[in-house]
């Protein structure tokens, strides 16, 4: 080869290169992102879940006969 195709070649391998550091560190910050954001969807479904059952909860506790519970304490 001529000494313009090498240098020709050397300037696109280096270009390649700089573009896969790019890439490289482009694809760790979406990783790093994407864990973050699993995180936090574990979270908030489990904070969902509590709520749900606190609801279940309040709900079956509402639903029984009004007359089985005590007066209030003013009467």
């Amino acid at each position: 080869m001529s000494e313009r195709a090498d240098t020709l070649v050397e300037e696109r391998l280096n270009e390649l290169e700089f573009k896969l550091a790019f890439v490289e560190q482009l694809l760790g910050d979406l990783n790093d992102a994407l864990t973050t954001e699993s995180a936090r969807v574990s979270a908030l479904e489990r904070q969902i879940d509590g709520l749900q059952q606190r609801l279940q909860s309040a709900v079956a506790g509402a639903s029984g006969d009004p007359r089985s519970e005590p007066p209030p304490p003013h009467y």
